[in-house]
């Protein structure tokens, strides 16, 4: 193995900024323990978080709850539990939602269940009993896969196991096949397809133990690579993260013993770095709570998120080899097992168990790069889509009588005339015909009297008709498509005042539209408008053939980001006014 070595920008006391931890939002509120969270934040901009209830030594639950809207669920259990589970993990889903794991002590052996708008009835996906079976991880894949992992093994020997999903599940594989033990696995997910999986691995050299950080992959199509050491210690290493970003970059994060911090080893550019340590030395306490966590930040960077020697949660950025600095989200002192997702439309997302009262998971949300807190910019508010409907009612609408004298009789007819809308030509309708109804005074049934050509102004109604006034007229024009009507779309939305309180410029909107009855992920870019524009219109030509559009705007920033997307109100209107005529 090749490495290079780059400074991370590390010093003691390096921490530059705290976020004010009153900005968490306490989401389990429990009398119970509510411990080990993991959150996740799908395509759309919702955030799944799932921790552990501890309702006693027996009835240990999975809970979740799911934040839409700036609004998080009550927090309820995954259906079909056992009675005692343990180490949750969530991701986002592959077709929208989340998917979910954990470990089932009552049966020993890995769950999993999915998250679209319900949770689906939990299945077994690993091997039932095994000593030590345990710590599920999951991901999902670019190449539309689910992989989840654990650890499980003799009183000998443990190893790393991996099922997979695409079309259904495959038997678990033994990816570390080690001699020694492999615990305390890790899956993250390449830009093409690729699972990438890290673990602590035991080895044994010249009589004396270490504890190394490995890691392997199956390069997107489930053919495992041999796992490589990727720090080169030669000391004791725990609890390895990993995340791969867009550009194919590489950061693992683990606790290195000796060094009594945690450290980093970076793929940058295809090459491995020299480790480098990445948080505060000294006593970060026991060894089960080395938890860290770590994700992709926008193209090149990555989001590095720990607790501190003095119990309180930490993040970073790192990119392009270098750390720029650590930013403290708790101050309470009695927090541990961070966990941490970022997504463009929502910035940065985390979450931990604060034990200084009563043992809860708190969720904050902020700007990696400012450290603002919150959930950054937001959607526009009050966004309708009006489908409006206008009938094609020519202008001038006039009804005359008609006295036809002969010598021998007087006949009465009604003419009826008019004149094109000046509008059509606007809205590029073709004009395929004209329909004259007409309805007899006393009753509200209108009847077809005749169709004519779109050059004909005049129709003369000799149908029945005397000089009594005894009847009412309207004429509809009809397009090509044999519509009566023009239809369009028109959306309008109002600035979020939230962006204003925040100090965030709004730059413009993006308005996104997808067929009716599809899922929230089928919306894509439709047109973009700047932020003095509060309505557009669709005059697209699928809407005259009756094709029904869902929208969704999102806020655009002028640091360029973007916020979730707020589906548009549907309503209807029409300017059909009956005249009597």
């Amino acid at each position: 193995m090749r490495w290079r070595i780059a400074l991370f920008l590390l010093f003691s006391g390096f921490f530059f900024a705290q976020l004010e931890y009153a900005d968490a939002e306490n989401i389990s509120n429990s009398p119970y323990p509510s411990e080990n969270v993991s959150i996740a934040i799908s395509p759309s901009g919702e955030i799944g978080a799932i921790w552990v209830e501890k309702f006693s030594s027996e009835n240990q639950q999975i809970y979740y709850s799911i934040r839409q809207n700036e609004q998080w669920s009550s927090p309820q259990s995954i259906p079909g539990q056992s009675g005692r589970n343990a180490n949750p993990r969530i991701a986002k889903g592959i077709n929208g939602g989340f998917v979910a794991v954990w470990h089932d002590q009552s049966f020993e052996c890995i769950r999993f269940s999915q998250y679209q708008g319900s949770w689906s009835t939990p299945l077994t996906v690993s091997q039932v009993g095994g000593y030590q079976l345990s710590w599920p991880a999951i991901t999902t894949t670019t190449n539309g896969r689910i992989a989840v992992g654990w650890m499980r093994g003799n009183p000998t020997n443990l190893d790393i196991y991996v099922a997979t999903f695409q079309n259904g599940w495959s038997d678990p594989v033994n990816v570390s096949n080690t001699p020694f033990s492999s615990k305390y696995c890790d899956l993250a997910y390449g830009p093409n397809g690729e699972i990438y999986v890290v673990f602590q691995d035991n080895l044994w050299i010249n009589e004396t133990d270490y504890f190394a950080t490995k890691m392997c992959h199956d390069s997107g199509n489930g053919r495992w690579t041999q796992p490589e050491i990727i720090d080169n210690l030669d000391a004791w290493t725990f609890r390895p993260v990993v995340a791969v970003n867009s550009i194919n970059d590489i950061l693992s994060c683990f606790y290195y013993m000796q060094g009594s911090s945690y450290w980093a080893s970076y793929r940058l550019n295809g090459i491995w770095q020299n480790p480098q340590i990445i948080s505060d030395v000294g006593n970060h306490h026991d060894h089960d709570f080395y938890f860290s966590d770590v994700c992709p930040f926008n193209d090149d960077s990555f989001l590095y998120i720990y607790r501190d020697c003095a119990l309180n949660i930490f993040y970073t950025i790192v990119r392009e080899g270098n750390q720029e600095g650590g930013v403290a989200l708790t101050n309470s002192a009695q927090c541990y097992c961070p966990s941490i997702d970022y997504n463009p439309t929502v910035g940065a997302a985390a979450a931990w168990t604060d034990r200084s009262g009563s043992c809860d998971v708190f969720v904050q949300f902020f700007d990696p790069e400012t450290g603002t807190s919150g959930s950054g910019i937001q959607p526009p508010i009050r966004v309708v889509a009006d489908y409006k409907k206008i009938f094609l009612t020519p202008a001038e609408l006039k009804v005359e009588p008609v006295v036809n004298r002969n010598l021998f009789s007087i006949q009465y007819f009604w003419k009826i005339s008019w004149v094109a809308d000046s509008r059509w030509s606007d809205w590029n309708i073709n004009l395929a015909k004209y329909r004259i109804y007409r309805k007899l005074k006393a009753s509200a049934a209108w009847v077809l009297q005749a169709e004519i050509g779109p050059t004909e102004l005049i129709y003369i109604d000799t149908d029945g008709v005397s000089k009594q006034d005894q009847f009412d007229y309207k004429v509809l024009g009809v397009d090509d498509f044999g519509n009566e009507f023009y239809a369009y779309n028109r959306i309008s939305w109002a600035l979020n005042p939230i962006n204003t309180d925040r100090g965030i410029t709004v730059q413009g909107y993006k308005l996104y539209r997808k067929l009716s009855g599809q899922s929230a992920e089928s919306y894509t870019l439709w047109k973009t408008v700047d932020a003095a524009t509060l309505a557009w219109e669709d005059h697209s030509i699928e809407i005259q053939q009756l094709q029904v559009y869902d929208y969704a705007l999102t806020s655009v920033s002028d640091t360029g980001k973007e916020s979730v997307k707020a589906q548009a109100l549907k309503i209807s209107s029409s300017t059909y006014k009956e005249k009597r005529l």
